[in-house]
């Protein structure tokens, strides 16, 4: 159930020690095939939302070696779990970890933007 008090969809985008974007061709969708830096993936990731989404996403990044990680410990439990950096959380939600995976992030908030729309609309039932 959306909440709508949401005045932006937040991206942020969480990254660490040894931590490389190797998505290869399935989830290129900003810098091309091939090995990337995570800074690299998250400015075209940036740059995408914004000429898509406009003002109504907001997207951030953090080094977790100088920031520390994430306030509610997520990204924490997701790394200790096995999964590697970078990691996505989408309105304080993980969503993706070991890549930016542009097409994966687009669809997440398409469906957000939707259901938004639903409830704004009060239409969120199926009649």
């Amino acid at each position: 159930m959306m909440d709508n008090s949401y005045d932006k969809i937040v991206v942020e985008i969480y990254n660490g020690t040894y931590s490389k974007c190797e998505s290869g061709c399935s989830t290129c969708g900003t810098a091309g095939c091939g090995a990337t830096t995570v800074e690299e993936e998250f400015e075209g990731l940036r740059q995408e939302l914004k000429k898509t989404f406009g003002d109504s996403v907001e997207v951030k990044y953090f080094d977790t070696d100088v920031t520390g990680m994430d306030e509610k410990g997520y990204c924490r439990q997701i790394i200790e779990a096995g999964y590697k950096f970078p990691v996505t959380v989408i309105n304080g939600q993980p969503r993706i970890a070991g890549a930016i995976n542009v097409p994966l992030i687009r669809e997440y908030l398409d469906r957000i933007a939707f259901e938004l729309f639903n409830v704004l609309n009060g239409s969120s039932k199926t009649k």
